[in-house]
């Protein structure tokens, strides 16, 4: 893999991000969510190759950084596209991927807000709570714990949800 500089990933991110606004169609933007997912890995696998060479690594962390928030961001976008054509079960599942790939608690907050307005539109009250207990972090937990408790309380979400309470009016899923 040839070396690409900071500008070019910085570019290139910047370039799927501005694409956001700009599609319209669920299914393009889980498309463009799975690009900017693969620049981040791209970018990480990067970073990795080049730690012997920490000058050159180091511009390419802040474009790594900024990936899970436009990556989220994407996700959703398809998810609210998914809820107006009528498929708040499609939304949903776009929405936990979202909050499994969210890492700033603005975006986990963002995506757990709506998520939370899907699942109580549907009277799903124990999905609900779960989505909650993501934005009250315990005191004193490192971040590495923070991230683990995160990522196991999203992975029993689908558990809790009756995906069958949730209309979709886009047929099979």
């Amino acid at each position: 893999m040839a070396y690409v500089s900071e500008p070019l990933q910085a570019t290139a991110l910047a370039s799927l991000e501005q694409q956001i606004a700009t599609r319209d169609q669920p299914a393009e933007l889980l498309a463009l969510a799975t690009a900017i997912d693969d620049l981040g890995r791209e970018l990480a696998l990067e970073i990795v190759r080049l730690a012997a060479q920490p000058e050159l690594a180091a511009p390419l962390k802040p474009v790594l950084l900024r990936v899970p928030v436009v990556h989220t961001h994407a996700l959703l976008r398809a998810a609210e596209k998914f809820d107006d054509a009528g498929s708040p079960r499609r939304a949903a599942r776009v929405l936990i991927e979202a909050l499994r790939k969210a890492i700033d608690a603005n975006m986990v907050e963002v995506v757990s807000d709506a998520l939370g307005f899907t699942l109580e539109a549907f009277a799903q009250h124990a999905a609900v709570a779960k989505v909650r207990s993501l934005v009250t972090a315990p005191e004193g937990a490192s971040r590495r714990e923070l991230r683990a408790r995160h990522l196991a309380v999203v992975d029993e979400l689908p558990a809790v949800i009756d995906w069958t309470a949730l209309d979709d009016e886009l047929g099979v899923d």
